[in-house]
């Protein structure tokens, strides 16, 4: 799980507090990391990395990348880039190989009511799935980001959770053997 926690930043005179883009998505990979870490599925580990620089070219995540492949690395990457408003869907992106990691999240938006809808999540995901790593980009943003506007009252707390179940849904959904998943979602079609 991942998430970037810089701003656009501040320029001289004018305050941009950076509250959906992206502090809701560090609070989301926190909260989801503390749950799973009471129990994941056997055979699933976690990873958290919370990265700089994405606002700048992702280079955190550009360098995060870099280290897992040279690792020979293969996780499932989930990176959260707002969970500001969810607004009808949750934006999805994917990248790399991610076939089995969007099966997996399109069965937990189903268990946890969480619509999604393909869509651009211009973030640190690009920089995993350019790796060839298999990486979503989930993003829930608000209007105003980017601007004094993306203040900490405008961020809906059922947002927050919805994310967080989602995500901790797919984790646990990364558990179950791939012919049980297989069936799981062709019995839901």
């Amino acid at each position: 799980m991942t998430a970037h926690y810089d701003g656009v930043g501040d320029h001289p005179g004018l305050r941009l507090p950076a509250a959906s883009d992206n502090a809701t998505g560090v609070a989301v990979v926190l909260e989801t990391a503390r749950i799973l870490a009471a129990g994941l599925p056997a055979g699933v580990g976690l990873s958290v990395a919370l990265l700089d620089g994405e606002e700048v070219g992702a280079l955190g995540s550009a360098h995060h990348a870099t280290q897992l492949r040279a690792e020979g690395a293969a996780p499932l990457v989930i990176n959260v880039d707002g969970a500001g408003r969810l607004d009808g869907a949750a934006t999805v992106e994917a990248g790399g190989p991610a076939h089995r990691l969007l099966a997996l999240l399109d069965q937990a938006g189903r268990h946890t009511a969480v619509h999604l809808a393909a869509g651009p999540v211009a973030s640190d995901n690009r920089r995993y799935g350019g790796a060839g790593l298999a990486a979503v980009g989930i993003g829930a943003g608000m209007g105003g980001y980017h601007s004094p506007a993306d203040t900490p009252d405008k961020v809906d707390p059922a947002t927050l959770a919805a994310i967080a179940r989602l995500v901790v849904a797919t984790a646990h959904l990364a558990g179950t053997t791939p012919a049980r998943l297989s069936s799981s979602i062709g019995d839901r079609r």
